[in-house]
């Protein structure tokens, strides 16, 4: 019998994330634990939110991904049952989610973020440590100007196809809307 699901909230604030009333009422609202990410590189953060969960398996995902489909993190979740690491790649040669059951694995260290081959150098990092990975469904993750227009661009296509009241980010599409590169609704 599969074990529910636990929401965590791994957040950075001024004072800490659990002083933060946007990050609180987030959490309430998802019926979410929250915890601080730390500070330092992203890799660190990211080993910060991930290794107090990992051992039970846990599945991080980043906050740059407003369309992404529930059904691909379920595969995520799933594979994260076969193997010890998830990888879900982004568009852009990083990854929007990573999945570890088990110890941490030492995959982090001095990457440097943001670039085309972190998908890439992180699987050789696991090879090399002989960590059974699988990677999850890939899905585009919004960093740069070009990754907007991607998303303005998959929201429009969605308007057109569906009542607007129902896309996956309904505050993301109102500012796209602000900015004028989200057509209003006919």
């Amino acid at each position: 019998r599969a074990q529910p699901l636990k929401i965590v909230i791994a957040a950075s604030a001024p004072n800490g994330a659990g002083r933060s009333a946007y990050f609180r009422r987030l959490a309430q609202q998802f019926g979410a634990q929250l915890i601080d990410q730390g500070t330092g590189s992203l890799g660190r953060r990211m080993e910060c939110a991930l290794e107090p969960f990992a051992s039970g398996g846990a599945l991080l995902i980043g906050t740059d991904t407003p369309t992404l489909p529930a059904e691909l993190l379920v595969k995520s979740i799933t594979a994260l049952g076969r193997a010890r690491v998830v990888v879900a790649p982004s568009l852009d040669g990083g990854y929007y989610a990573l999945g570890v059951r088990g110890a941490m694995p030492a995959i982090f260290d001095g990457m440097r973020w943001g670039r085309s081959d972190v998908l890439e150098k992180t699987l050789r990092r696991l090879k090399r440590a002989r960590i059974r990975f699988a990677l999850g469904p890939a899905w585009y993750d919004v960093d740069r100007w070009s990754d907007v227009m991607l998303l303005a661009a998959h929201l429009r296509l969605l308007v057109r196809v569906r009542d607007s009241r129902k896309l996956p980010c309904p505050a993301t599409a109102a500012v796209l809307r602000q900015l004028g590169l989200l057509n209003r609704a006919r």
